[in-house]
């Protein structure tokens, strides 16, 4: 059965233009591995945090978060949602990068995981849902402009 994660994390790097350049790094080389292991997904970041979708069937997806989590380009992991879904979000990108998010976006994310997380609450699906909304709404134009491109160059 496919399953949703998505999770912010504190950056390690400060530098918001090496961040974000860091961030396109991060899903060119895993777009391969997630290619041959069935995952989706989209990468952003933000006001120094990372936000990740991860779609997928759920041994993989949780096989590979164990792996991000050994990672010391983040800390402060914060699962903000993992669902079960029936489709894919992200269907078509085995890792996007939609790169800066609007200010604010992911530490609001984060700070409603903590407070929850304080309250002894557990759900953030209306952060998780809001994070993929505009991961989406980033990678659309992109896909766009490159389509055009294609159509010219081709």
């Amino acid at each position: 059965m496919l399953h949703s994660l998505t999770y912010v994390s504190l950056a390690t790097q400060a530098d918001p233009d090496l961040l974000e350049r860091q961030a396109h790094e991060i899903a060119a080389a895993s777009s391969v591995r997630n290619r041959q292991d069935g995952l989706t997904g989209a990468l952003a970041v933000g006001g120094g945090w990372f936000a990740q979708v991860l779609e997928g069937p759920a041994g993989i997806l949780l096989a590979t978060f164990d792996r991000l989590l050994r990672d010391r380009r983040h800390t402060d992991i914060r699962v903000i949602e993992f669902v079960p879904t029936v489709t894919r979000g992200f269907a078509g990108w085995s890792m996007a990068c939609s790169g800066k998010m609007p200010p604010g976006l992911i530490a609001e994310a984060a700070a409603a995981y903590a407070a929850r997380e304080a309250a002894g609450l557990c759900s953030t699906a209306v952060h998780g849902q809001s994070l993929c909304r505009a991961m989406l709404a980033r990678i659309a134009p992109a896909e766009e402009s490159l389509a055009s491109l294609r159509v010219r160059v081709g």
